[in-house]
């Protein structure tokens, strides 16, 4: 029952650090999309508008992984014990 209790604890920080993590990135890219989109637009050849929904596809893909890899697997952990 030891190692349940240590990957329920993983898990847990996993999602919590992954969290965090997706609201910074959030919150930077809300904050400074009109000069982050325009030094990535530039750097790789792309307009504006598409680098903004890279960032919207990007913040989704991430979202998902977080649910699917870590809450998922600490919500099924804590049913189960």
């Amino acid at each position: 029952m030891e190692t349940i209790e240590l990957v329920r604890k993983l898990l847990a920080w996993s999602t919590a650090i992954n969290l965090g993590m997706l609201v910074v990135a959030s919150v930077m890219l809300v904050g400074a999309r009109k000069s982050l989109s325009g030094i990535h637009a530039r750097m790789f050849g792309l307009t504006e508008e598409e680098v903004c929904r890279q960032y919207f596809q990007y913040l989704a893909r991430y979202k998902m992984t977080i649910l699917v890899f870590n809450l998922v697997p600490y919500i099924a952990i804590l049913i189960i014990t």
